[in-house]
């Protein structure tokens, strides 16, 4: 776990991701982390549940979601880049 923050590294390496791309693809994303769509759709749905990310449907993509940190995961992301940066 990252340091009293309750995430997982590989939690913690999915914010960095998508806090430094903004918005981004769920494929896109497995594909940084170098995970299938099914195995981050698990741990998306886990750090939606902590109300750090939130899935939208890509406006002209019907079958993709967009991944996006919330205010929250934004408050979060400078001690995971702080720790990671370490």
């Amino acid at each position: 776990m990252v340091r009293d923050s309750g995430l997982t590294t590989a939690q913690a390496h999915t914010i960095q991701i998508v806090g430094h791309a903004g918005s981004i693809k769920m494929k896109d994303l497995a594909e940084k982390i170098g995970v299938t769509t099914g195995t981050l759709t698990v741990a998306v749905e886990r750090l939606e549940k902590k109300n750090l990310l939130v899935r939208k449907p890509h406006e002209k993509d019907r079958r993709a979601y967009l991944i996006e940190l919330t205010p929250e995961g934004e408050n979060t992301l400078p001690s995971i880049i702080s720790f990671i940066s370490k």
